[in-house]
Formats: C-alpha cells, sequence, structure tokens
C-alpha cells in the first residue's frame, strides 16, 4: 500500500507539472529573445545565403522564427544587420500559405516609416527593433494554412527568401495531461498483473 501512495503522489505531480502552461508568459516580441529558438519559438529557418549587393546586409535575412503564445501566432525575422535609412528592403513579406502580410519601408529623414499591404487584419500586430521584424497574427487568420516563408524585396525584384517550412502548433496541454494519465494505467494494470 506504501508504494501504491508514493506512485500516485508521483503521478500527481508529473501532472501538476505538466498541467503549467508550456508556452505561457507575455508575447514574444524581439527584446525579450535573447537566446532564439528557445521554448517559445517552435520552428527555425536558416538562411545561410548572402547577398552581396548591400555591405551592410539590409536586405539580408539570417534566421526567421515561427512561435505561439496563446491563440496568436508570431512571426520574427532576423536581418544581417540594424536596418537604416542607407541599408534597407523596400519591402519585407511574411507568406502564411495563401495569405500575404507586406510590411512597407520608408524614411522620413532617419525616422523608418511602415505601411501595410494589404492593412493589418483586426487583432494583427507588426514591430521593427534594429535587425528584428516581427507580425502577430492570431490563429483565426492563419486558418489552416500550413506553410510559412518570408522575403525581401529591392522595388519590385526579389532579393532574398527563406525556406518553406510547416506552420507550427505546441501540443495542447489536455494532451499531456491525458498521456500521462494513460501511462499510469498502463503501470498500474502491468503491476496488477505481475502481483497476480
Amino acid at each position: 500500500m506504501k508504494r501504491f501512495g508514493m506512485w500516485m503522489a508521483s503521478f500527481f505531480l508529473s501532472v501538476f507539472v505538466l498541467s503549467v502552461p508550456i508556452l505561457a508568459g507575455a508575447a514574444l516580441t524581439p527584446e525579450s529573445q535573447t537566446g532564439y529558438g528557445g521554448a517559445n519559438w517552435l520552428r527555425t529557418i536558416d538562411d545561410p545565403s548572402e547577398w552581396s549587393g548591400d555591405t551592410n546586409k539590409g536586405f539580408d535575412i539570417i534566421h526567421a522564427y515561427q512561435g505561439y503564445s496563446g491563440s496568436n501566432y508570431y512571426f520574427l525575422v532576423e536581418m544581417q544587420s540594424g536596418i537604416n535609412k542607407n541599408h534597407f528592403a523596400d519591402s519585407y513579406v511574411l507568406h502564411v500559405g495563401s495569405l500575404t502580410f507586406t510590411a512597407y519601408l520608408s524614411f522620413s529623414g532617419n525616422d523608418p516609416v511602415w505601411s501595410h499591404s494589404p492593412s493589418l487584419p483586426s487583432g494583427a500586430a507588426f514591430e521593427s527593433d534594429g535587425k528584428f521584424l516581427e507580425w502577430k497574427l492570431s490563429a483565426a487568420t492563419i486558418g489552416s494554412n500550413s506553410t510559412w516563408w518570408i522575403e525581401t524585396y529591392d522595388g519590385a525584384t526579389l532579393v532574398d527568401t527563406t525556406a518553406h517550412a510547416s506552420v507550427a502548433t505546441p501540443i495542447p496541454n489536455a494532451a499531456w495531461l491525458l498521456g500521462t494519465g494513460l501511462i499510469g494505467l498502463i503501470g498500474l494494470k502491468r503491476r496488477r498483473a505481475v502481483k497476480a
């Protein structure tokens, strides 16, 4: 009976640990990401190609990240260097399946001016910080679209693009809880079979 009590205690402890939200925390922002590929980021696309036309590489994509938090998807792109008025792409384009979100960049003096086509849907957001650009889109906006990639353009000329990747969604906590419960029941059944 003592062993059964120990087993039940460990079972409930594992259920508690696994029921804590896996992707808990604030929305993903470039400022909060220091290690990249951390727990909040579900998919990373590396882009090893170099574009030699811009010495400060304002066009060149290094990495792209896709994450999920709450009911929102986050798409972050890291450029080779900071985007400034001398080194920038005319547009940065996020594709999610058949959906396209284009961020156009111009400058008023030293200040970046962003515009979007089409306009970002309700609940969506875009932000830029140095060499990072990030789109936030709701799960309802993404729908059943299953692939994503990011491109940079100089006018109408495609300069750089990432590979296509599948949109990753985390395993719901309920699935972890169910799996733990099933493992526990199998262990209990085996234990009873051994005693018989």
